[in-house]
Parts: C-alpha cells; structure tokens; sequence
C-alpha cells in the first residue's frame, strides 16, 4: 500500500512509524525494513514494494534517481510501549467519536429548534387568519351564531393540532439536548 508524501524528511517520525504507515511486517526487536522512494508525476512516494508504472508493471527505469531502495532501522516497542500506544489510539479514537457525535446532535437540535418555530409561527399565522374572519362576520347565507362557534371550533382544533406537534418536538428536543450535555462542553473549532 503506497504512501505518497511530499517531504521525504519525514523519516523523522521514526522508522517503526513509517514502517507501520506503510503496512511494512516488522519483525520482534530491532531489525531492518526496505522501503522504495518513487518519483511520480511530481510527487515522492513512498512504498513497501518497488515502484510501478501506471499500469502496475515494475518500473525499469535506467535513471536511477526515479527509484531506490532504503534500508530503514527500527526498533519495535516492547509490551508497555505497545500496550500504551493501543490505550492511547483507543482514547483517541474515543474521543473522535464523541465529538462527531456531539457534531451531529448539535445539528439535530438546531434543525429542530428551526423546526418548532416554524410550527409556532405557521399555527399563529393561521389562527390569525381564522380570527382575521371571524372579525368580518358571518356571511348574508349564514347565521351569525353558528358560524362564529364554527370559526371558533376551528381556532381551537388548529390550535390543539399544532400544540400536539410543538410539545412531541420539545419533549424530543429536550431528550437530544440531555444526551448532548452528557457528552459534555463543544470540541473547540480546529485550527
């Protein structure tokens, strides 16, 4: 598995990290891995197996300075240092998990706190229009006490319908914003 990087200084990372990066086998204790720097396309590449063409073919290349093998040294961590490394990526792993999920309540809360007050805002634009009528009177067909107990059994079923929704999408809410507390304080924007 190829590994493209653009400063091949970054041997300084150590050879074991660079070895486990590019899924080189590492033997127990110290030893020696090969790894081939490629020039390709501008870029250097660095790679357990020795450099291809774009149709996978190995490159026969009578430039040199296109390809060469690297003999890099490495020690392998013993049990604590490789126990710690795995307690280490788990905790970051972890906590990956935590902020994306946090990330992700985040978003549902504030979609659904737009969504509330667009229900508060769409019952009370037609309640008002309901009431907008009911202050007009009845119709010359109609009789006066009738239509206005119908307007008003509208106003209030209107009412009711959309109080049902709103407080299902508040008790939602404060369910989602319980769990997002319990994940606590918002990650800080990366640099």
């Amino acid at each position: 598995m190829p590994c493209t990087m653009m400063n091949p200084r970054l041997f300084a990372l150590g050879a074991g990290a660079l070895a486990a990066t590019l899924g080189l086998p590492l033997a127990a204790g110290e030893g020696e891995v090969a790894v081939y720097e490629c020039h390709q396309g501008g870029k250097v590449i660095f790679s357990g197996a020795p450099c291809t063409d774009p149709g996978g073919d190995p490159v026969l290349d009578p430039w040199p300075a296109r390809q060469r093998r690297l003999e890099v040294e490495y020690s392998r961590p013993d049990a604590v240092q490789a126990q710690q490394a795995q307690q280490s990526a788990a905790a970051m792993e972890y906590q990956a998990g935590t902020v994306a999920e946090a990330d992700l309540l985040d978003t549902e809360i504030l979609n659904l706190e737009t969504r509330i007050a667009n229900l508060e805002t769409e019952r009370d634009v037609q309640v008002s229009a309901l009431n907008g009528q009911l202050a007009q009177g009845a119709g010359p067909n109609e009789t006066a006490a009738s239509w206005a107990a119908g307007l008003n059994q509208q106003i209030i079923s209107v009412t009711n319908n959309f109080n049902d929704t709103i407080l299902g999408e508040r008790t939602r809410l404060g369910e989602l914003q319980a769990r997002r507390a319990s994940l606590g304080p918002a990650a800080p924007p990366s640099p």
